[in-house]
């Protein structure tokens, strides 16, 4: 018994073979790339980590940036607030100064005339009471004031003439200035008219080189006979500590 013969007929598809060998081929490329190029992805992978850090960094250095000008603007406000503190504290520390040397200048002044009123309950007549000399912000250039009384029994007034001299030493040389000569004041009055007090009171400023080592005050009342006036001397430096 023989077998019966079968015929097989398949289809011819040359495309579909050229096309599953292309396929086959791209594969083996990019399995055999990626195997054989590991280190390409490793750079892939390594830019895409930095890229992803050099963003956060940067997002990092914005919020520093931000931080930076906000810790900026602190600073600038409290050192106005410093400065103003310490301007407040320079003005309170000025103020106190000034009213220590106010208050130093009217307790001397206060025993200047204390001093003026004890010895002026013990005098009669016309008298060159005291004498202040004070120092002023201008260089050799200082402010006095002449105390002059009268005690008597009646209101009468007194009138009459002061002469001011100052005596010194000028590059080793003895001079005597008149008071008139130095002062600031073309107004200064050297005439007087009272009852009882008179404070007589100006500014001078003594000559380059010269030293006063004292002051000689000469009162001569009017209608006086006698042809000697009144006089006081004042040691120039006592003066400027009363």
């Amino acid at each position: 018994m023989s077998r019966s013969a079968k015929l097989v007929i398949k289809r011819h598809r040359p495309l579909y073979i050229f096309a599953v060998i292309i396929v086959s081929c791209a594969l083996i490329s990019i399995a055999t790339w990626i195997f054989l190029d590991k280190s390409q992805w490793s750079y892939i992978i390594s830019s895409l980590s930095e890229a992803k850090k050099s963003k956060q960094l940067w997002q990092d250095n914005k919020t520093m940036k931000n931080t930076i000008v906000k810790l900026e603007g602190r600073i600038v406000m409290l050192e106005r607030t410093a400065q103003v503190e310490r301007q407040t504290i320079a003005n309170l520390q000025q103020g106190t100064i000034e009213q220590q040397d106010e208050t130093y200048r009217l307790r001397k002044e206060l025993e200047f005339y204390q001093g003026i009123v004890t010895s002026t309950g013990e005098s009669r007549g016309l008298n060159i009471q005291g004498l202040r000399i004070e120092e002023t912000s201008q260089p050799r250039s200082y402010y006095f004031k002449l105390i002059l009384t009268h005690v008597s029994k009646s209101d009468k007034v007194i009138t009459g003439k002061l002469s001011i001299l100052l005596e010194g030493v000028q590059e080793d040389i003895a001079r005597t200035i008149d008071i008139r000569e130095l002062t600031l004041s073309e107004s200064l009055s050297l005439g007087f008219k009272f009852g009882s007090f008179e404070r007589i009171e100006g500014s001078i400023v003594l000559p380059e080189g010269f030293v006063a080592h004292r002051v000689i005050v000469r009162a001569r009342p009017d209608g006086k006979k006698r042809t000697s006036p009144i006089e006081r001397v004042f040691d120039w430096s006592e003066a400027m500590n009363q």
